[in-house]
Formats: C-alpha cells, structure tokens, sequence
C-alpha cells in the first residue's frame, strides 16, 4: 500500500511540475525575442499541456511497476529517477515543437548533461565493481556511445548540411540535430537506434498526414516524433 501511495505521489508530482513550468516558460525559450516574461500564448495551449501532463502521470505510474526497473537498491532508484527526469524533459521538447515548431536549446542541454551523468554512473559502478584501472571502466562506459554519435553527425551531415548547400533549405532543423546527439549521449545503443527507425517510421506518417489535410508547410515538429519514438521504444522494447 505504500509503494502504491509513493507511486501515485511521485507520478502526480511530475506532472504537476510538467504544467507549472510549461506555463512559465520564458517567452525567449520559444520565440524570437528577449522577452524573459512567461510565454504570452500559454493560455491559448491549456488543452495541449493537461493532455501531456496526464500522459506523463500515466507513463510515470507505469514506470514504476514496470519490470525492467521495478529494482531494490540504489540501481533501481537511479534508474527510475533517471527514466522519469528523461520523460519529463522529452514532454517538454513534444509539446513546444508542436505547437511552436521550435526545439528550447535548454531542454536539449539538459538531456546531454543527463546522459552525462549515466556515464558517469556507470563508470564509477564498473570501476568500483573492479577497481583494476579508471581507464579501462571508462572506456568501457563510454565506447557503446561513438556508434549513435557518429549515425547523429552522418544524418546531421545529410539532412542538414547537405540540403541547405544544394538547395538552400534544410531537411533537417538545427534544433533537432541538437536533440539527436544529446539523445545520442543519454541513451544506451539498444534505445537509441530503434528510436530513430520508429521516428523516421512516424515522421513519414507525419508527413502524410500533414500533406493530406494541407498543412505542409507548417513542418513536421521532429522533437514531437522523436520523443514519441523514444517512449515507443522504451514501453515495448
């Protein structure tokens, strides 16, 4: 009964916290503009925000009854603790980009800065698990993560680079390559490639529909799918 309680208290608070930020999101965060007072569209994004918010609650709540992370211990806490602060900052890219069309840089820097301290984690588990040599256990932590930095910098390279010197326009938006290597950092091998083949699986869907109800020029909101992609595979995988 009481882990049921502390659920329900740590589900609700995440998504009480998701709102109340969202709300006050400095207007520079999502404009074009030096305005530091919260966002003057807010209001208008009321239906947007409780959506995520209980979306949020639910994922959370699952969270911890899931299995893979249902541990006793310190692994166990960090892992839940890490799972959700991931959450709750994708919530927040999925809903700027889709109503905003605009990834904050500050979001993305602190999915890079969490993935960050899971490497740190893990080389400090692995080093204390044998202290032989600090080298080889960071090696060992941080070498899974140069295959997605290099797939990131490949499709940076060919969705961004590359189209804006042939045609002048990008495929690919500066904030969601910013999110793709921060992903690439905070995501372990196994998450971050099924991810990209499910988001490139819903940006085309994406695409689709936005052409069939004739609002392409409005863009796919990258950061929206990416984040979905990323719950997918984690719910399924």
């Amino acid at each position: 009964m009481l882990s049921f309680i502390t659920s329900i208290f740590c589900s609700s608070f995440a998504a009480v916290t998701f709102l109340l930020i969202w709300r006050r999101l400095p207007a520079s965060w999502l404009f074009d503009t030096a305005d530091t007072s919260p966002h003057p569209l807010a209001r208008d994004t009321s239906l947007f925000s409780w959506s995520f918010g209980a979306l949020l609650f639910l994922v959370t709540l699952f969270l911890h009854f899931h299995e893979k992370t249902a541990h006793i211990g310190i692994l166990g806490a960090f892992t839940r603790s890490w799972i959700v602060i991931l959450l709750w900052l994708l919530a927040q890219i999925a809903l700027a980009d889709l109503l905003y069309r605009l990834i904050p840089d500050q979001w993305s820097l602190a999915i890079f800065c969490l993935g960050l301290l899971r490497l740190c984690y893990l080389t400090w588990t692995r080093w204390t698990t044998a202290p032989l040599s600090l080298g080889p256990a960071v090696t060992s932590a941080c070498f899974p993560q140069w295959p997605p930095l290099l797939f990131c910098a490949f499709t940076a390279f060919l969705l961004h680079v590359l189209p804006r010197r042939l045609i002048g326009r990008p495929a690919l938006g500066l904030g969601d390559v910013k999110l793709f290597f921060a992903l690439a950092v905070a995501l372990k091998p196994s998450l971050f490639f099924p991810s990209m083949i499910r988001a490139a699986l819903l940006g085309g869907v994406s695409a689709l529909f936005m052409m069939a109800t004739g609002r392409s020029h409005c863009g796919v909101p990258y950061g929206t799918v990416l984040a979905l992609a990323v719950l997918w595979t984690w719910i399924f995988s």
